[in-house]
């Protein structure tokens, strides 16, 4: 094995979590998240060696990964692909999480139904990234970060209190 692919797979390894993550936050069926990943590791493999070092590894997989994810997003949906309604993207808690875990992952569910846009913003801003570093990786001004990270938040409030109140009728 070259000391390219040596590298690229050591990198892939360490960061594997990240693509994962995102894969599941964009989609539901396990098939699709495979594909993603894939496609995501190939578009890794592509720009691997254009990867100058002038910002951190992980910045610059998610770079490539929103990019890949958001392509490959607009593509289906010009191929009439709908995301999934409210209702059926909740889970029913079950008994062996802990209210973190359930917390957390309802919180990822309702992100998932956010525009794709918005939701890597969200990820980014969650992983810790400064609205600077959230509108480079993006393309786009700090100023649209800000402003559709309140929206975001703002849709995620009425969308916790939805669920909460969906949940109360179960």
């Amino acid at each position: 094995m070259t000391s390219d692919k040596i590298r690229f797979k050591k990198v892939l390894d360490e960061h594997q979590g990240i693509l994962i993550n995102l894969c599941s936050i964009y989609y539901d069926d396990s098939k699709d998240r495979q594909d993603a990943f894939q496609d995501i590791a190939l578009q890794l493999w592509k720009s691997f060696k254009s990867f100058k070092g002038n910002a951190k590894m992980s910045t610059w997989i998610y770079k490539v990964s929103i990019n890949t994810l958001l392509s490959k997003r607009r593509r289906e949906k010009r191929r009439a692909i709908h995301t999934t309604p409210l209702d059926s993207a909740i889970t029913v808690r079950s008994h062996g999480q802990s209210a973190v875990d359930d917390d957390y992952q309802m919180l990822m569910q309702l992100i998932s139904l956010l525009n794709d846009t918005d939701k890597a913003i969200l990820i980014l801003y969650l992983e810790g990234y400064s609205n600077k570093e959230i509108a480079t990786t993006l393309s786009i001004s700090q100023s649209n970060v800000g402003t559709r990270m309140n929206r975001a938040k703002l849709t995620l409030k009425r969308k916790v209190k939805n669920t909460k109140a969906w949940k109360s009728k179960i």
